[in-house]
């Protein structure tokens, strides 16, 4: 694990009813640094990995594949690399590079999920823990 991980486990829904499962990293002034969802094929959507950011808009979305299936339970890993997230699944596997598009002063802030899967487990590690904090960087 790295300062300035943030690590999603989860399991894909058997039977869905929207066919997606999304998690948004909401940062200052409302703004979501990451949108991330998985698009399952129904309804007629394709099978594809969407991401995006919202700063007073939507920005263009970014597409990608993902292997995820429904009832798999995974691991989505985003870690912030300069001016990028290096999203990961599973055992490092890569999955994509998103641009971070909201200037880097804001501050992570909250985080929600929904859609046709169950969180598990989120962890974040911290890069500048909080003034005073007394922890370690594993449970920040």
């Amino acid at each position: 694990m790295y300062p300035g991980e943030l690590i999603v486990r989860g399991t894909i829904a058997t039977s869905m009813s929207r066919h997606r499962a999304v998690f948004d990293l909401y940062g200052t002034s409302g703004a979501i640094i990451m949108h991330f969802r998985m698009d399952f094929r129904g309804n007629g959507q394709p099978h594809r990995l969407v991401l995006n950011s919202y700063k007073g808009g939507w920005y263009s979305e970014i597409y990608g594949s993902h292997p995820f299936h429904a009832g798999q339970t995974i691991e989505v890993r985003a870690r912030r690399i300069g001016d990028y997230f290096h999203l990961t699944y599973g055992n490092g596997s890569f999955l994509k590079m998103f641009p971070n598009r909201v200037p880097s002063s804001y501050e992570t802030t909250s985080f929600l999920t929904w859609g046709d899967w169950i969180v598990h487990n989120i962890e974040m590690i911290c890069k500048n823990p909080p003034p005073g904090y007394k922890g370690n960087d594993d449970d920040c």
